[in-house]
């Protein structure tokens, strides 16, 4: 198989991975969990075809089992219809960043869950493609003239 370069894309596992198990700490905010979230970081090292190393991070955060039920349940106050729709992809981002900012489960639910209301009704596609968005990456911006 060949990558965007012409390359080959085949790798062989170089050494051993390794997983560092820890926790992350909890009750940052008013009506957190006081728990700790158990963090697990895997890393793998490949070593691809032309020599070159390549290593792969696997982050994972479990939950408390109190966090991870009000996730679970959320439901908005005045289900709309699209809600089935929405309800998981709210929940996915919730979980993801509920230990990264200092932000309860409800309030994060309550304000991802209204922006992805507002989305749907609004026609605002769920899966776009991913683009570009750091100037080094490629991306202009529209109102940005170069004059070089």
């Amino acid at each position: 198989m060949a990558d965007r370069f012409g390359g080959r894309v085949d790798a062989r596992l170089f050494g051993p991975g390794f997983r560092i198990v820890g926790q992350l700490p909890g009750g940052a905010c008013a009506g957190a969990s006081a728990d700790h979230a158990r963090a697990i970081l895997s890393v793998a090292v490949d070593q691809l075809w032309n020599g070159c190393l390549s290593s792969r991070y696997a982050w994972t955060v479990v939950l408390d089992p109190v966090t991870s039920a009000k996730i679970t349940r959320y439901r908005p106050k005045s289900v709309p219809p699209v809600w089935a729709q929405v309800a998981p992809l709210v929940r996915s981002i919730v979980s993801a960043a509920v230990t990264a900012v200092p932000y309860d489960a409800e309030r994060l639910l309550h304000v991802v869950g209204r922006l992805a209301l507002w989305a749907e009704a609004a026609g605002i596609e769920r899966y776009q493609s991913a683009r570009p968005l750091h100037p080094a990456a490629g991306h202009r911006n529209p109102r940005h003239r170069d004059h070089s």
